[in-house]
């Protein structure tokens, strides 16, 4: 089905269409556990004249955390702080790309800190789906954070009520990776 529409997509002559035609095969990468298959495709969106840069910057940060790769996650948070447009919905997007990069380099303090920020950001944008997937994020990234209790059920919630089994198996991952209460 997403394919399909991609097809629809490509018949517009828009410089939104192109982004889109680019990083929905991406998304679908990312989303179904293959980061590593989508990274450089939202490095190539980034550099497309859309106002669908922002998304791009988002999944390349996505996509450098869940392959714990610190260097492109570093790249991603560098991307973030270059955003034009202002709002609740890009600073989720800053915010979750400096989490993500402290969690990798070991700041777990501010890793929390931001996440939380980000969560909190895209809510008041009213992306719900963009905060599900930065408390997947912070999941996914620091498993074991007490004060995430309660993240996986909000983040289950939304990817149940999209209908998402390939975001509900990435959610049980992170689950999984829990160090077993002693």
């Amino acid at each position: 089905e997403e394919l399909r529409a991609l097809e629809q997509v490509r018949a517009f002559p828009d410089p939104d269409a192109d982004a889109w035609a680019i990083t929905v095969p991406a998304n679908i990468e990312l989303v179904q556990g293959r980061p590593e298959m989508a990274i450089d495709v939202f490095r190539r969106g980034i550099t497309l004249h859309s106002q669908n840069k922002a998304e791009a910057r988002f999944k390349l940060a996505l996509a450098a955390h869940w392959m714990r790769d610190a260097v492109a996650a570093q790249e991603a948070y560098a991307e973030a702080r270059q955003e034009e447009f202002a709002g609740g919905y890009t600073e989720g997007i800053e915010y979750m790309a400096q989490a993500g990069t402290a969690a990798l380099d070991g700041r777990r303090p501010e890793a929390v800190e931001a996440f939380r920020r980000s969560v909190s950001a895209f809510e008041g944008a009213g992306v719900a789906f963009y905060a599900a997937l930065g408390r997947l994020d912070a999941l996914m990234l620091l498993p074991d954070e007490p004060s995430f209790e309660g993240w996986a059920d909000e983040a289950r919630a939304c990817f149940e009520r999209i209908g998402s089994p390939a975001l509900l198996a990435r959610l049980e991952e992170a689950l999984t990776a829990r160090t077993p209460a002693a």
